[in-house]
């Protein structure tokens, strides 16, 4: 241990003005070593993140690809050269030449229903259906259709009326694959065939020369409909240019306005069973009382809708759910309401069609 002199008076001598400035100087630059290294860590992250952000409302796929950072998010992509436009798992999987859409694209579809044979698909707004006549190809018993662009056959689909057999008799058979949430026997070949069973037993397929996104967003577009609804009575708004099928058991009102018009669609027998009205631009609409109990989003003949399910929250109607369905068609502000057995809004509204 080091001995410090004493003083004659016994007191410990103080350090020089160098020695404590000197410590001083240390602390000091010891705190801005730390300062610059924070400085340029939140530099890197802010440059980390800015870059990440591109690469989902960024214009170019190379804002993606130079980070290291890649978000899991869905991401939309359109490809200029052929005007294709996809989704990705995230925004590095999207491939060179194609530009990073900020948000989902808007879909402009139209819907194609039979009700004869009970089934319906979305397909592209700029394409056409045509029915072809029946012939050699085209049994008594069968329908056969071509999905058109232009002069292009892009897809033909047919559904007969004899019971399904699977594919694995055809030579070429592949296995299943899934597109979309439907699964279908598949067989290969310069067409490939896509088979599938659908209401009543009954056999349909897809032939596809060559697969491309928008054929397999109308492949995963198919839907098998209850033909019941076939029978239905059919109601025309001429002035917004849409027609909903209703069964003959429920009474239809329609209450034109100036500015806006309400449909009105209820049990004959008893309102209270069920109640549905469609307003249109109507003011004025409110819902207080209620407690939301879930909020989805649904497409009603192509159109994106919000779907939210109240319940009354207080009073003798407590508990007794509305269900709701909100949507822009055309620069209108659809309200689409049911009440009582609202289960039953879903099916009328898969027979609204815009013309």
């Amino acid at each position: 241990m080091e001995n410090i002199p004493q003083q004659p008076n016994g007191q410990v001598p103080q350090k020089g003005w160098f020695s404590m400035h000197h410590t001083g100087t240390t602390i000091v630059v010891a705190l801005g070593v730390l300062l610059i290294a924070s400085t340029i860590a939140w530099a890197q992250h802010k440059n980390q993140t800015q870059t990440a952000n591109s690469c989902v409302e960024g214009s170019r796929e190379a804002d993606c690809r130079d980070t290291k950072i890649c978000i899991q998010v869905v991401t939309w992509a359109t490809n200029r050269e052929t005007n294709e436009t996809k989704q990705f798992p995230t925004p590095c999987d999207v491939p060179e030449g194609w530009v990073l859409m900020a948000e989902e694209p808007e879909a402009n579809v139209k819907t194609y229903t039979n009700s004869e044979f009970g089934f319906e698909m979305q397909y592209p707004e700029s394409w056409a259906v045509k029915v072809l006549e029946k012939g050699s190809l085209v049994t008594a018993e069968a329908v056969r259709i071509a999905f058109m662009q232009g002069n292009v056959e892009k897809l033909i689909f047919e559904g007969d009326y004899h019971d399904y057999s699977y594919a694995e008799s055809h030579v070429g058979f592949q296995g299943k694959q899934k597109i979309g949430n439907l699964t279908f026997d598949t067989v290969g070949g310069s067409t490939s065939l896509f088979f599938i069973k659908g209401a009543g037993g009954r056999g349909y397929h897809f032939e596809v020369k060559k697969m491309d996104s928008e054929i397999e967003s109308v492949i995963s577009s198919l839907k098998f409909v209850d033909s019941e609804t076939a029978n239905w009575k059919i109601h025309t708004n001429s002035e917004f240019r849409f027609e909903l099928k209703y069964p003959e058991t429920e009474l239809l009102e329609e209450t034109p306005n100036v500015d806006w018009v309400v449909l009105a669609l209820h049990d004959r027998e008893d309102r209270q069973r069920f109640n549905f009205t469609i307003n249109v631009d109507q003011p004025g609409m409110g819902f207080e009382g209620y407690n939301i109990v879930s909020r989805s989003t649904v497409a009603i003949d192509g159109v994106k809708a919000n779907k939210q399910i109240l319940e009354v929250s207080d009073g003798h109607e407590k508990g007794t759910k509305v269900v709701l369905f909100i949507f822009m068609k055309d620069n209108h502000e659809y309200l689409i309401q049911a009440s009582g057995e609202i289960e039953r809004a879903d099916e009328i509204l898969s027979t609204l069609r815009f013309n």
